[in-house]
Formats: structure tokens, sequence, C-alpha cells
């Protein structure tokens, strides 16, 4: 089979290599996959470079997460699997056949398109979840950085469902690309002195934000953490500042602050079979109601990878870039 691996640690497009694999048979427990479409993700950045929660094993498949359809089992794993359509999350995903284990598959609902489908099982579940973990209520103030990402995309149309004063903080310069957002629920903030201030005057009559949603850390958080109002959440998801964070614990304690890290596999490992099965159906029929965007910037082939990292790296239009198989 053809699949996109890498031998060493590195960044994208350099390190990742596109050639002949072998097609291993799934092991207990497991299912093997013909992949359709793959996203790619921050976390695959972070996976080439040896810096997320799995451990590259060289030569390393890349790609945590796909769609396709169940072409063999396992032991312990029944038959009923093979020739279904699902999507998983697990290291090894951009290849044209990827072994997952059975108890991580998502199985689709009728109608789901599989370039949607290909991207059910991070960003979406993640921004449902961290409103859930933030404890957000009616009217309260949420403050999202990095906000030209999908996940803040989904979290401000999750808040707007919610009742939710959603601020999208975005860098300067950066306004236009996510500026179809704006809304009466949703505010566009610019990283500027003046950005600032309009975050405070749209915050005040509540008192401040309430929550703060972080997926880059190192300065930023610094910068965002000291606007929450008493009693205010602040919740690390995203690792995209390299850089520790400098905090003098007055900043938590005057206000009774509190701080939490987010892992969305930890968040889905606390909920039952059930629970899971629910929650992925429930977003998949909010993607068929058009209540869940989910939008494709551009599909290549795996051959031509070094422009798919391109197409990731020119900013434009929101939307996920996928792998074809």
């Amino acid at each position: 089979m053809k699949a996109l691996y890498f031998e060493s640690l590195g960044t994208p497009p350099e390190i990742l290599q596109y050639g002949e694999a072998q097609v291993l048979p799934p092991g207990e427990g497991q299912v093997q996959v013909a992949v359709a479409f793959s996203p790619i993700q921050p976390a695959d950045y972070l996976f080439f470079a040896g810096k997320y929660r799995y451990t590259p094993k060289f030569p390393q498949t890349a790609g945590f997460e796909a769609a396709g359809k169940v072409t063999a089992v396992g032991a312990n794993v029944p038959a009923t699997w093979i020739g279904k359509t699902v999507a998983f999350r697990y290291p090894g995903a951009w290849a044209q056949f990827a072994n997952t284990p059975v108890d991580g598959l998502i199985e689709s609902v009728p109608g789901i398109r599989l370039e949607d489908l290909s991207q059910i099982g991070l960003n979406p579940v993640t921004a449902y979840a961290l409103l859930e973990q933030s404890g957000a209520k009616r009217g309260d103030v949420v403050l999202v950085n990095a906000a030209t990402s999908l996940v803040a995309r989904l979290l401000a149309g999750f808040g707007e469902a919610r009742a939710l004063k959603t601020l999208l903080l975005v860098r300067k310069g950066e306004r236009s690309l996510v500026e179809d957002l704006e809304s009466a629920s949703t505010s566009i903030i610019e990283d500027t002195e003046e950005g600032w201030a309009r975050l405070r005057t749209i915050a005040k009559p509540t008192g401040g934000i309430d929550c703060c949603l972080d997926s880059i850390g190192g300065a930023d958080l610094e910068k965002s953490l000291p606007e929450l109002k008493a009693g205010g959440t602040f919740l690390s998801y995203g690792l995209l500042s390299p850089d520790p964070v400098r905090l003098h614990n007055s900043t938590m304690v005057f206000k009774n602050l509190t701080w939490k890290g987010f892992g969305v596999d930890y968040w889905l490992s606390q909920k039952t079979a059930e629970q899971k099965k629910g929650l992925f159906r429930e977003l998949q029929q909010n993607v068929l109601d058009g209540n869940l965007k989910l939008p494709v910037r551009a599909v290549f082939p795996p051959a031509d990878y070094a422009k798919a990292f391109q197409s990731v790296a020119t900013k434009g239009r929101a939307g996920k870039v996928l792998f074809q198989f």
C-alpha cells in the first residue's frame, strides 16, 4: 500500500516520505480501515516534532484522524463491522489502509459525507467538550484565542446556541479571516491596545470575562488570564506557543481563579460507550442539519503532500486541508 511516513523528527513537509508500506493484519481488538479522507491537524505538527502525547516509532506512518470503510477485523472483533463506514483517531491514518482499535470507532450516520466524517472525531467534540468543562451558562462572556482556528469557529456556533457572548481574539490584521462570524452573540477582537479596550467594554456589564479558552499558552495566556472576573475559569487546551508561562500567584489568589488543562482523549475516556455513541450521532446530525459546518479548504492526493502543507500555511479562507487516499 501507499503511505505517508517519517523516519526522524522535524517539520513537514521536509521529513515526510510517500511510498510503499507493508499492510499488516489488524491485531486483537482492532479493525482495518480503507482510508478515504484524512485531515491535517495541528497535532500532526507536534507529532512530527516529538512533542505530542504519542511517541513516534520509526518508520512512523503519519496522521491521526480519518474516515473510511472497515475491510477486515482482528481477533475478538465481530465480523459485522466489515463494510461499515467509520471515523477514527489513532496514529497511522495517512495510508491506504490503517489498523485502529474497535473501541474508538465512530460509526457514520446515513447521509454524512466522508469529508465531514473524517473531521468529526477531534475539532467538533473538542469544542463541545470545552464548553461543557467550562461550566459557561446563559449570558456568560467567553474569550477564545487563536480564533482563526476551526475549533474557535465551532465554539462560536455552539456559544450562540447556548446564548453565550463569545469574544474571538485574533492577531492584528487577521480580522478579515473571521469577520463572517461577527453577530449579536459573537464579537471579533484584535490583539491590539484598541482591541483589548473594546473587549473590556463588552465584558464590563457582566463584571468581566467568565471563561477563557486558550490554545496558545505563553505570553498570550499571561495577557488573557488577568481579564477574568472573580471566580472565573481558564481552560488550556492547546500548545501553539513553545514558551513557558510566567505567572504570579496573586493573579490567581486575589480573584479565586481556576486554571485547568483540557485534553479531549481523557475527557472521552470518562464517558460510557453509549454516551460517546450518542455524542457522535448528535454531532453528525448537526452537520446534516447545517448547524455545524466543517469547511474544507482543499483536497490533495497524498503524493502532493508538499502542496498540501503549503496550503495549510497559506492564510485564507477557513477550512481543513484533507488527503484523499
